[in-house]
């Protein structure tokens, strides 16, 4: 089983408008209402591409409920640790253009007891996990060291941890050395304070992730592509150009195939054009977290794999 988790679910909402500016009434042409939080985009995908995958994180209010009955209507499990505060909702607005405005809440704020509360719950899960995702912000009132905390919790327990965040987050699953880590060239390069690292700086920093023990690393670079290094092996990868629909949920997408590579065991450069072919479809879709199977086959074509 894959287990992703979800520290600040949300419901996430998508308006696409014919054009969106401030001080202006707008009627919306479509709207999208999904399970949201990039662990549950993350689960969509493992969903749709057959493998075995339970939700968890903390959820509460009535926007807690309704994230629940969404994910039902995915036949997606889940199994949450309730909190006293009020889960989430999120705004992204789409127009004509594909110019995206997105409105984030904070969520709520989680006390010492209720973290405590997941930590005993998660490493129930954790002994029934080969993968344990961590995906997305932490939230408010968890300390910074949260994730390192997790990630040490499961892989104890002999769960692999893949970690999808960012800030001091990102920092201490480093330090906790995780399986696998997925940051964007941005969050790197706010992690090491630099405004512009070459990619010979990358593969260098890279390098220094596998030293300490982690065994699998990419830094994507959005549309432009990404780095990544499996084991002893390095590649540079780049996706077809496409005109996106939606990009929101895209690294999610990655995640979530790469994670269904790792547990189904294909080779290495399989699952790394599958994972791209997926993150490019989901920038095809209006809804985040949403591949089509069908076309993911069209994407691989045009994916450049090179071997560095």
């Amino acid at each position: 089983m894959i287990t992703t988790v979800t520290l600040n679910p949300a419901i996430d909402i998508t308006y696409y408008i014919p054009a969106f500016q401030s001080n202006q009434i707008h009627r919306v042409d479509s709207m999208y209402k999904e399970p949201g939080g990039k662990g549950i985009n993350v689960a969509k995908v493992i969903k749709t591409l057959k493998a075995p995958v339970m939700v968890t994180g903390m959820i509460g209010g009535n926007n807690g409920r309704t994230i629940c009955h969404l994910l039902d209507s995915y036949s997606i499990s889940h199994d949450f640790q309730p909190i006293s505060g009020e889960s989430r909702l999120c705004l992204n607005i789409i127009d004509q253009h594909s110019h995206q405005t997105e409105i984030l809440e904070q969520g709520p704020v989680v006390s010492e007891k209720e973290l405590g509360i997941f930590k005993g719950h998660l490493e129930e899960l954790s002994k029934k996990s080969s993968f344990v995702i961590f995906s997305g912000s932490l939230p408010a009132g968890a300390p910074q060291y949260a994730y390192g905390e997790l990630i040490d919790l499961v892989q104890h327990h002999g769960a692999k941890a893949i970690v999808d965040t960012s800030g001091k987050a990102l920092e201490f699953a480093l330090a906790a050395k995780p399986f696998m880590v997925k940051p964007n060239i941005n969050e790197v390069q706010e992690i090491y304070n630099q405004k512009k690292l070459t990619k010979e700086e990358i593969w260098k920093i890279i390098e220094s992730w596998h030293a300490s023990g982690i065994t699998a690393s990419i830094v994507s670079y959005g549309a432009e592509g990404m780095m990544v290094r499996i084991d002893e092996q390095q590649w540079t990868i780049n996706p077809p150009v496409v005109k996106a629909v939606n990009t929101v949920g895209c690294g999610d997408a990655l995640v979530g195939a790469l994670a269904v590579g790792f547990y189904n065991h294909l080779p290495y450069e399989e699952y790394l054009i599958n994972a791209t072919a997926a993150a490019v479809s989901n920038a095809m879709e209006k809804q985040a977290g949403k591949v089509n199977i069908e076309r993911i086959d069209q994407y691989k074509q045009g994916i450049i794999l090179k071997k560095e």
